[in-house]
């Protein structure tokens, strides 16, 4: 089961690159129509901003899985005892908050299921799609986290 993981969360992270380089090109040619052509395209923000999303979203367990988010380090280090139940009441909350993501994009996909980007024609559901999948994977990735997080703390104690 990990390596069929590690293997899909791979691919997003693909993904995700195609995307990054799509946000740059699209932005690069706006600013070159705008500065040196005289007029600004009409999908390159949208195009931007809807792969700027996606990016941010599916990248959300590679960064849990790389512990690459913030963190007040000060605090373990003042309470030491405490990280272990920090860190996992932190995955913990995460979690939630990704299940209300998903719980919310559930109840706003059917009103926006025929709207499209003014500019672009793509559909919205695309994006709110990206989000859900993205807030999938962190909580995969948060309950991987946690259980590794509890197998350290008993091969600790052992």
């Amino acid at each position: 089961m990990g390596k069929i993981w590690d293997g899909f969360r791979s691919l997003v992270n693909s993904v995700c690159g195609i995307f990054l380089i799509v946000v740059i090109a699209a932005l690069d040619i706006q600013v070159l129509c705008r500065s040196f052509l005289g007029f600004s395209t009409t999908w390159s923000e949208e195009v931007a901003m809807m792969c700027f999303t996606g990016l941010i979203f599916c990248y959300l367990a590679q960064a849990e899985k790389e512990e690459a988010h913030l963190q007040l380090e000060i605090i373990y280090q003042i309470w030491p005892r405490t990280k272990f139940w920090l860190m996992v009441i932190g995955k913990v909350i995460c979690c939630m908050y990704c299940a209300f993501v998903i719980y919310s994009e559930y109840l706003l996909i059917p009103p926006i299921s025929k709207l499209t980007t003014a500019a672009t024609h793509i559909p919205i559901v695309a994006i709110h799609a990206l989000i859900v999948l993205g807030s999938a994977m962190w909580i995969i990735q948060n309950l991987i986290s946690i259980s590794a997080l509890i197998k350290e703390r008993r091969a600790e104690r052992a």
